[in-house]
């Protein structure tokens, strides 16, 4: 029962603390920037968590299939979508439910960072590989930089970090052709770097946050990404790369 009581507890913080997060709207903005050009009418934000990305993009597509496998997760999507005409929120575990792609056409993968926490992160390229239609776009965002690897990382679930020209391999190796890539938001380095060396072993990335460092960082995002623009970025929190299938595969 103790231990009950403190999965418990653990997974409401969690929650609270995603909830959170969706107070940055201006960051979730950033992404869309970087991805909008590529974006489709048939949607899947495959590991939507409680449906940022879905919420931003809502307005502009057909169908958005919002998937997520934390019940938590779906339960706060479910709540805030249950007006929506065109998302629907669903439950998968894409690395054992190959049957939700069946009669679905879809035109767009958004993929948010979701690989770090696959074990078997080539079979999901290719799942998705397999059943986007051809000349969709595979839209993808995950934690940047081999070195930075530590103790949020583990608390967080995540098998790795990762290079753009080791993400573009994967994607390669199974099919998917490459328009863009490279990495996003150099300024959060530091403050990442300092963060896994100071905080206790057992927190997610999630939970490091307060209310008001969410506030400040959400008044920083207009600089942030003009740091982004001025240096490139040689190097960033996050690697990006958009990929798509051929119209021959």
């Amino acid at each position: 029962m103790i231990e009950n009581r403190i999965n418990q507890n653990q997974r409401e913080e969690h929650f609270q603390a995603l909830m959170r997060m969706a107070t940055l709207e201006p960051y979730y903005e950033w992404i869309y920037e970087k991805f909008e050009a590529y974006m489709g009418q048939y949607i899947l934000d495959a590991g939507c968590g409680v449906g940022n990305f879905s919420a931003l993009i809502e307005r502009r597509a057909t169908k958005i299939w919002a998937a997520d496998i934390v019940a938590e997760n779906l339960l706060a999507a479910k709540e805030r979508f249950h007006d929506s005409g065109n998302i629907e929120v669903v439950q998968v575990d894409f690395e054992k439910d190959k049957h939700f792609f069946n009669s679905k056409k879809i035109d767009t993968i958004v993929c948010l960072d979701v690989l770090e926490h696959i074990q078997y992160d080539l079979k999901l390229l290719d799942l998705f590989y397999q059943h986007i239609l051809p000349q969709g776009h595979l839209l993808i965002k995950v934690p940047a930089c081999k070195r930075l690897f530590g103790s949020i990382d583990i608390a967080s679930g995540h098998y790795r970090r990762y290079e753009p020209y080791e993400l573009t391999r994967k994607c390669i190796e199974v099919g998917w052709k490459i328009k863009e890539f490279g990495y996003m938001n150099i300024a959060a380095l530091l403050p990442y770097w300092f963060k896994n060396k100071t905080t206790k072993n057992d927190v997610n990335f999630s939970r490091t946050f307060s209310h008001r460092q969410l506030v400040l960082i959400k008044k920083l995002i207009r600089s942030i990404k003009k740091i982004d623009s001025i240096t490139g970025p040689p190097i960033g929190l996050s690697a990006l790369v958009v990929a798509y299938k051929d119209e021959g595969a």
